[in-house]
């Protein structure tokens, strides 16, 4: 608005039949130094990767000062340095351009859009994992109301996801659990604290019962206030009934009216049951680490143990009389069995020895002779 109608009062820059002004050569030089010093401090800065826009904004600068030193060449509005300012002038908004729009707008959608892709790439990973793995997934609001269990959680706990949601833990199907350890369990919520390996039984569909365990963390937004809980959780019904199947075996084991002893393949003792302790006067501290040769009385054939080694070693069993001797000295007759235990591959691992105590059959037998 000024230099169209108060031109009068702005330097003049142009003098027809003589050319440009000083102020005008003046200002170019003013205009190419602040372009040169852009370039000097886009330079200092575009070695950073993260920074690769600045490349063009250097190359545009540069560009500029040559085009600010043509327009102090030129000697008529229609001169050829003119025409090459104007040139470079034009180039130079073409690299700010690509350094604003590509590289400062388009660029990061288009990063933006490959993070989106990968991310729903990830999350199908995630499903489907969570779809092969034994475990399921849910998360909780702040009143610890499900919002959200995958899909297989129906096949691994026999309910519906649905029936979940909106609901709290203690408000689904469930056995066997005592008000103390719902109380307790909720008192870890109310304190917003992580919890792991919250065992509940409930009945499956096809009417067996289920063990889970339920393990899960708080949830916290930027601020710090409690949003919920996520967590995980895992069908461990046959993990639990073989230990209870384990557990059944061992109090056969404690309870045996036989002594049962175990030893790896080297022949030194692991475990002895009560009865051997009884039997022998040996506790289980002193027995185990060593061999059974502990035993030894001195009575029973040599042959006797080749035979018994050559068979176990074979992966046969053995069944046999020995006349061993107990902690205290005094003679007694076993009748064993000794079996190999053997791995997947089919090599020995283990001996177990289940002898009885038959001194008073064969004194019996002996008086009967």
């Amino acid at each position: 608005w000024i230099g169209l109608n108060y031109a009068h009062v702005l330097p003049r820059t142009f003098v027809p039949g003589t050319g440009l002004s000083g102020f005008k050569i003046g200002a170019e030089y003013v205009l190419g130094a602040a372009y040169l010093a852009a370039a000097i401090l886009f330079y200092a800065r575009m070695r950073s990767p993260q920074h690769a826009f600045l490349h063009q904004l250097f190359a545009a600068s540069v560009i500029s000062v040559y085009s600010e030193t043509c327009f102090t060449f030129y000697r008529d509005v229609a001169d050829v340095y003119n025409l090459l300012g104007h040139v470079y002038k034009v180039i130079a908004y073409g690299l700010i351009y690509r350094a604003v729009f590509v590289f400062g707008v388009r660029a990061p959608y288009r990063r933006l859009a490959a993070a989106q892709a990968e991310l729903v790439q990830s999350n199908r990973r995630l499903q489907d994992l969570a779809e092969l793995s034994s475990d399921w997934f849910w998360e909780q609001d702040a009143q610890f109301r499900f919002t959200f269990t995958t899909a297989g959680a129906a096949s691994k706990t026999g309910l519906d996801p649905d029936n979940h949601i909106g609901k709290k833990r203690w408000e689904l199907p469930h056995q066997d659990i005592s008000a103390e350890s719902w109380r307790q369990h909720q008192a870890l919520l109310q304190a917003h604290l992580p919890f792991h390996d919250f065992m509940i039984k409930r009945r499956g569909a096809d009417g067996g019962i289920l063990y889970l365990s339920i393990s899960g963390m708080p949830i916290f937004d930027a601020s710090g206030a409690f949003q919920g809980y996520r967590g995980v959780g895992k069908n461990i019904s046959e993990r639990k009934r073989s230990e209870l199947e384990l557990h059944k075996l061992s109090l056969a084991l404690e309870h045996s009216p036989l002594s049962v002893l175990i030893t790896d393949r080297a022949g030194r003792i692991e475990y002895v049951n009560p009865k051997f302790a009884e039997q022998t006067g040996y506790s289980a501290a002193e027995s185990v680490g060593r061999a059974p040769s502990m035993l030894k009385s001195g009575f029973t054939a040599p042959a006797t143990y080749r035979d018994l080694w050559s068979t176990i070693e074979s992966g046969q069993v053995w069944h046999g009389e020995l006349l061993n001797r107990t902690k205290d000295g005094d003679l007694f007759w076993e009748k064993t069995s000794i079996a190999p235990l053997k791995d997947e591959g089919g090599e020995i691992t283990h001996y177990i020895a289940v002898k009885e105590d038959v001194t008073e059959r064969r004194r019996i037998g002996e008086d009967l002779r």
